[in-house]
């Protein structure tokens, strides 16, 4: 997730309005292992939270759906481990999204 500056717009200034500089939008890129995009999601305010970001993107919904991320599989100890994308803290675990352990564990 990244965070692009830009000018307020006119209509909804407030919402691209971000504590950490004056007016951003968020671009969510997903890359697979060999660094190519399979999907990417733009222009949400900067004010919207990472999870919020996820949860509105096509490739939560394609996920949710199973219409991607099921193949190939690998067993292991005879449970069929599909692939999954790798988030950050700010997201929800899910079979398909892995996040980071919380601090401290």
């Amino acid at each position: 997730m990244a965070h692009i500056r830009t000018k307020a717009p006119k209509d909804s200034g407030p919402d691209y309005f971000r504590r950490c500089q004056p007016h951003d939008f968020i671009v969510q890129p997903t890359v697979d292992g060999k660094k190519i995009f399979i999907n990417f999601a733009c222009s949400f305010p900067g004010s919207m939270h990472n999870a919020r970001v996820v949860r509105h993107s096509t490739i939560f919904q394609k996920a949710e759906q199973g219409d991607i991320l099921t193949q190939p599989t690998v067993n292991v100890n005879g449970h069929e481990i599909g692939p999954y994308l790798l988030g950050d803290s700010a997201y929800s675990l899910s079979p398909w999204l892995m996040k980071p352990y919380p601090e401290g564990t």
